[in-house]
Parts: structure tokens; sequence; C-alpha cells
């Protein structure tokens, strides 16, 4: 398995730390899930927007219809 270094700050880490423990997890765990989250969360909104835009252009017409009136 791959490996990265992530850097924080004392304070960050700390804050890390005491998420881990109170979820009772290591701290790898902890980040890695919420690494992968992120991305998850970043895709979801990626195809949000790509469906707006399908929306939009399939509407327009419509939309121009309606405003005309």
């Amino acid at each position: 398995m791959r490996g990265i270094n992530v850097r924080f700050t004392d304070d960050e880490l700390d804050r890390l730390r005491q998420r881990a423990k109170v979820e009772g997890r290591s701290l790898q765990s902890l980040i890695h899930d919420a690494a992968l989250d992120a991305a998850r969360r970043a895709d979801h909104g990626d195809r949000v927007a790509q469906a707006i835009e399908r929306v939009a252009a399939i509407s327009q017409p419509l939309l121009k219809r309606l405003a005309e009136q």
C-alpha cells in the first residue's frame, strides 16, 4: 500500500488525535477516511454541477418561451 506525508500544526494534530480517541480508532484511520470522504463529496458536487448544466441546456427553449409570456 502506498502512503503520503501530511503535515499538521501541533494544534491540528492534537485535535485529530482527540477526535480519533473519541471515535475509538487510530489517527491513521481517521485521516484516511476523512481524505476519502472529502474526495467523494467533491465528486458528488461535480456530478451535481454537470446535471444542473444538462438540465439548464435542455430547459433553455422552454425558459425562453416562458420569459416571453
